[in-house]
């Protein structure tokens, strides 16, 4: 019985989900984690309206779950944060409130429970618009998964190019030992997270299994294009990027010109203001100039990250 708690403190897995405004498809994510006694799910929510609290309050919560409200916002790095400082499973799985995951989970993550030997497992993912069709969303992150199994590529491209939290399950004294924390800020609060438990981490799974799917909507942060998120999605980088030259992986760094092009079409000065910020933090301002012959797809893959 892998989904039997050992004893009444210890379940063996723990569901991290950060919150907002967004209560409808936090119920359908809810309704996709089995009610196993060895699951607990830690939902914590940053400072939502008054209404979607009252609707958080009256959603069904099993006993060994939580439902967390923050004290002031801090956005979806911190609740992760939080939920993750309480959290108590053997193993830690983050999910956004919005996606959902798959009726395998149970059955695909249970092989590896006993695994002491792993720090990190990489499973496949899909994506879906908000009319249910197959998205596009996935696909980068599935690709490399599908690579890594047949090993087309070396376990530094999905250790470093892994960017989301979710579709991993992570070994949760791996990420006390390390110190892993999310960067609370407006978004990309992820990205050095994942490269940095990827870089860290000992050994390393992957397993073909879908077990979550995205949900690519408008009006998410992913896909919101503003000035307060394009810059700290570039601060992000630019973190990522002097991290990935520390230790000796500079052939996996963001190109940072996504972001000029992106400020250029906000505010011009805030693009030269850009240019100027990467390199003087070390950064090569036309990595990445390839892709420029598709920028359409370029934009596209970027901003559904």
């Amino acid at each position: 019985m892998p989904w039997k708690q050992q004893n009444h403190s210890a379940p063996r897995l723990s569901v991290v989900v950060p919150h907002k405004n967004s209560s409808g498809l936090l119920s359908r994510l809810l309704d996709s984690i089995p009610k196993a006694p060895g699951i607990e799910v830690i939902v914590v929510d940053d400072k939502s309206s008054p209404h979607e609290v009252e609707a958080l309050r009256k959603i069904a919560i099993p006993e060994n779950w939580k439902l967390l409200f923050l004290d002031n916002p801090g956005y979806a790095g911190r609740a992760r944060n939080v939920g993750l400082g309480v959290a108590r499973g053997d193993w830690v799985v983050f999910a956004d409130s919005d996606d959902f995951f798959t009726s395998s989970l149970c059955d695909s993550i249970t092989p590896f429970l006993d695994r002491r030997d792993l720090d990190v497992v990489y499973f496949n993912v899909s994506s879906v618009d908000c009319a249910g069709n197959t998205s596009y969303r996935h696909i980068p992150y599935s690709d490399l998964v599908q690579k890594h199994l047949s090993a087309v590529s070396p376990d530094s491209h999905i250790r470093y190019r892994h960017t989301p939290p979710w579709g991993k399950l992570f070994r949760r004294d791996f990420l006390a030992e390390i110190g892993a924390s999310f960067d609370e800020i407006p978004a990309s609060n992820d990205i050095y997270f994942s490269v940095r438990t990827g870089h860290l981490a000992r050994q390393i799974a992957a397993c073909a299994d879908v077990i979550y799917i995205v949900t690519q909507r408008s009006g998410s942060i992913t896909n919101t294009v503003s000035v307060g998120n394009l810059e700290s999605k570039f601060q992000a980088a630019l973190k990522v990027n002097a991290f990935l030259r520390q230790v000796g992986r500079r052939q996996f760094q963001h190109s940072i010109l996504y972001f000029l092009f992106r400020a250029w079409t906000l505010q011009k000065p805030l693009a030269l203001q850009m240019l100027l910020r990467s390199i003087s933090n070390g950064n090569n301002p036309l990595t990445g100039l390839y892709k420029v012959t598709d920028l359409v797809e370029t934009i596209r893959k970027r901003e559904s990250r």
